[in-house]
């Protein structure tokens, strides 16, 4: 079933602010090398939205 297009924005927004999180506390931990992938793959799921 196709969700909403609102309703699946707001699902990749949320992805995105969370892996952001988790990206932050990893740069925070150090490990900066995990921290640049994910904070690439926040920057992948939240691009789209900004150019909708």
């Amino acid at each position: 079933m196709k969700r909403p297009h609102k309703e699946e924005s707001l699902r990749w927004f949320t992805q995105a602010k969370d892996e952001f999180e988790d990206a932050d506390d990893l740069r925070k931990k150090g490990k900066f090398y995990l921290a640049l992938f994910h904070y690439q793959q926040a920057a992948e799921k939240a691009l789209p939205l900004w150019r909708a």
